[in-house]
């Protein structure tokens, strides 16, 4: 014969059904909180890092450019001094940047850009004394050809591969971002899926138990009910009996008390 399980069994076993499926929902969760983090460190470390720091080198290269002709058209060598020292902040702010950019360099794609722009933006600041000096004497004529012949041309291949590499990082912050969104929306749908699947299975589960629990009961309620009428029915013939004796012995003691006399 089967042996039933009973209802301390059945409320552990749901107790452990439901511990198990919300250690799983945990997990999970947990899981996919680590892909979001990962994601949301690699837009904090690559793409905004990257784009600020090019950002500076374009702006120090502008700002030299800027100088420069400022340089060619000014007569006040004081003034002029002053441009000098300007480019020269200009340069140490560019060469900062640039070599901090390279720790935010993480596809080949950007490592590429990168080891073209470095000797483009070096030929671009090697260009630059000539100009000056040929400014500084006064020719700012032969000044102007000088950097239409030398400065431009690499300021012109400094500031495409620039644009080139903060458009590759713009890219890349837009498909780690949707990736996140993406990641999101899937980590949303599945905790939702998990815990309606979870509430459904307690209700379920609560349910199943509730039911064997209320059949049990009322199979001990009936087998006590028989158990009483058992009860009460085995009293009835002890009264019964007992009468039976007395009128027994009070037939005894009446043929008794006739022999006496």
């Amino acid at each position: 014969m089967q042996q039933r399980m009973t209802i301390g069994k059945k409320f552990a076993f749901t107790g452990s059904g439901l511990i198990a499926v919300m250690v799983l929902v945990g997990v999970f969760s947990i899981y996919s909180l680590a892909g979001l983090n990962k994601i949301t460190n690699q837009i904090i470390t690559d793409p905004l890092p990257g784009t600020a720091m090019m950002a500076t080198v374009r702006a120090a290269a502008l700002t030299a450019r800027g100088d420069a002709w400022r340089h060619i058209a000014e007569p006040d060598p004081l003034k002029e001094a002053e441009m000098e020292r300007s480019i020269e902040e200009s340069k140490g702010k560019g060469a900062q940047a640039l070599q901090a950019y390279e720790s935010t360099i993480t596809t080949a794609d950007d490592r590429a850009l990168y080891d073209k722009l470095r000797p483009a933006w070096q030929h671009y600041m090697d260009a630059l004394p000539g100009v000056l000096a040929l400014s500084r004497a006064g020719k700012s004529h032969e000044s102007r050809d000088k950097w239409d012949a030398e400065a431009q041309p690499s300021f012109n291949a400094a500031k495409d591969l620039l644009q080139a590499l903060m458009d590759l990082k713009r890219t890349n912050g837009e498909r780690a971002a949707a990736e996140s969104q993406q990641a999101y929306g899937k980590t949303v749908w599945a905790l939702m899926i998990a815990l309606a699947l979870c509430a459904l299975g307690g209700a379920g589960a609560a349910f199943v138990v509730i039911r064997s629990l209320n059949r049990a009961l009322r199979q001990a309620v009936t087998e006590l009910a028989e158990g009483a009428g058992q009860v009460a029915s085995a009293a009835s013939q002890v009264s019964a009996s007992s009468q039976s004796l007395a009128q027994g012995s009070s037939e005894q003691a009446a043929s008794l008390e006739e022999t006496s006399a």
